[in-house]
């Protein structure tokens, strides 16, 4: 039995390690014994650590390369995740985790009870982690927060925070400071011309395009981790890195069915009062490319607005619905000349007219991912009517 095990772990030792542990759990189940076997003991050192612990877009890839550049060797494992799983209490954090790029969860299993509260923010006592580093506005830092943490969020990328703070111990950091730069324009949709979010010179718009490939779902496991660890090599620069044929095949891949997309979703598009409109009342067939966020934007860049409709994603007779803030509409800096909090507005009009909670976003957006068939129209009108009012305050 033993040789067999011993065989089975070398089989599996190509996996990643969160890979192994799924695996090695449910060998574990299935043993059932009081001792502590072969599996169980594999097991906790499995989980033992540490990771690097990461968002799966831009900025969590370049926020783990900076990490893993001052940290050499130090990571066993880089684990990519969004908030949801945190959230959840689906991706359970060890205390030698190293976490960026990701808010700090709500979820009450992080204090073993209801999540305690002052002044109506949420307050997390026991996020058992080594280092936390974000920039979203859902961060909420305060309280007894264990291990170390750094949070800004005015940072338009956590890789910026990351660099600014790295900087004066790690001064040969500054050889990322063009990704950060670019990464900061992908990041906070910084793009001052209707060009920018295509532009394959900014190395981080490369890297956003490549991560939304669908070809990038056939490559080998690992392929992710193996390009952060690459660009941070210390005896490789990272242009190069992102610069090989795989990466750059798959950012154009994304443009090519970008341009496909472009021309099922023109008809959909119209300006009013600039709030650019794009309303999808079907599910989009499958072969018509994929999706362009910033497409519409570019149609209108001097429209302040963008206001969106489509069916919701998982949700029968359900509608997705989001407001957001032109950024071609906004400065060098980010800024943009409404002053209305989108999130707020969002929250308020889902929970009066269907009595959810499930509404929110910030300053540059609001979203309801599942609005009722029944509600959409009311909805669209009461939204369109407030984003109407602003532009015409602004003189639009």
């Amino acid at each position: 039995m033993k040789d067999e095990y011993k065989g089975f772990k070398k089989t599996i030792s190509k996996y990643p390690l969160s890979h192994q542990r799924k695996i090695l759990s449910s060998l574990d189940d299935m043993v059932k014994k009081t001792y502590k076997t072969d599996i169980q003991k594999d097991l906790e050192k499995i989980s033992s650590g540490p990771r690097l612990v990461t968002h799966i877009d831009t900025d969590g890839i370049v926020s783990a390369v900076m990490m893993c550049y001052v940290n050499p060797k130090k990571y066993k494992e880089i684990i990519f995740s969004d908030y949801k799983p945190i959230n959840a209490g689906k991706l359970i954090l060890l205390e030698t985790d190293d976490v960026v790029d990701l808010p700090q969860p709500r979820n009450p299993i992080y204090n073993k009870g209801e999540p305690a509260k002052h002044e109506g923010k949420v307050i997390f006592e026991d996020a058992r982690v080594n280092f936390w580093a974000d920039h979203h506005e859902t961060g909420l830092f305060e309280g007894g927060y264990l291990g170390n943490h750094i949070y800004d969020a005015s940072s338009p990328s956590c890789a910026s925070l990351l660099y600014n703070h790295l900087l004066p111990d790690f001064p040969r950091i500054k050889r990322f400071q063009k990704l950060v730069e670019g990464t900061d324009i992908v990041d906070a949709a910084r793009y001052t011309t209707p060009e920018a979010p295509y532009d394959m010179k900014n190395h981080a718009v490369v890297l956003r395009l490549m991560l939304i490939a669908r070809s990038q779902r056939k490559l080998k496991l690992g392929f992710r981790e193996e390009l952060i660890r690459d660009c941070a090599d210390h005896k490789k620069k990272w242009q190069d890195v992102i610069n090989q044929p795989i990466v750059n095949a798959l950012a154009k891949e994304s443009i090519t069915e970008m341009k496909k997309y472009r021309e099922y979703i023109t008809p959909m598009i119209t300006n009013e009062h600039g709030v650019i409109m794009k309303v999808e009342e079907k599910r989009r067939p499958k072969g018509n490319g994929l999706k362009d966020r910033y497409y519409p934007n570019t149609l209108y860049p001097e429209s302040l607005f963008f206001f969106d409709v489509q069916p919701a994603y998982g949700a029968k007779d359900c509608y997705m619905i989001t407001m957001t803030e032109n950024n071609l509409a906004k400065d060098k800096k980010g800024n943009h000349p409404s002053e209305i909090i989108l999130g707020e507005e969002m929250k308020t009009i889902i929970k009066e007219l269907t009595d959810s909670e499930d509404a929110g976003g910030h300053k540059g957006i609001g979203i309801c991912t599942a609005v009722p068939k029944d509600n959409k129209d009311d909805v669209i009108k009461i939204c369109k009517e407030l984003l109407f009012k602003e532009t015409k305050r602004l003189g639009c």
